[in-house]
């Protein structure tokens, strides 16, 4: 079956295409496409009052079809986790502490 990740360009300049994506991915990863795929980005917002100053932290979850137990998660660019699916009721009853703020379907 092969190695699934979950990839972030941090000097990405601008919003990346997708063909410079599939480029990255195959030229320096040695990647190959393995047929269409799907998968939803969520980004969610730390409500911590503190953080008041446009300062605050930001998590980012990937589900991808082909994996449908699983959730990958990163906070703040330097952690990545990979979950169970009942991640997101956890997200759901912490509300005080994660809100979601964006959500985007990708089909390929």
């Amino acid at each position: 079956m092969g190695v699934t990740c979950v990839i972030r360009w941090v000097d990405a300049k601008g919003m990346p295409t997708f063909s410079s994506i599939v480029d990255n991915v195959t030229k320096l990863l040695h990647g190959r496409h393995a047929g269409r795929w799907n998968m939803t980005c969520k980004v969610f917002r730390d409500t911590n009052p503190v953080q008041k100053t446009g300062t605050g932290k930001f998590m980012y979850q990937v589900a991808l079809s082909q994996h449908p137990r699983h959730v990958y998660c990163m906070v703040d660019g330097s952690v990545l986790v990979e979950a169970d699916k009942e991640l997101e009721n956890v997200l759901g009853k912490l509300k005080n502490l994660w809100v979601m703020r964006q959500s985007v379907p990708v089909e390929v």
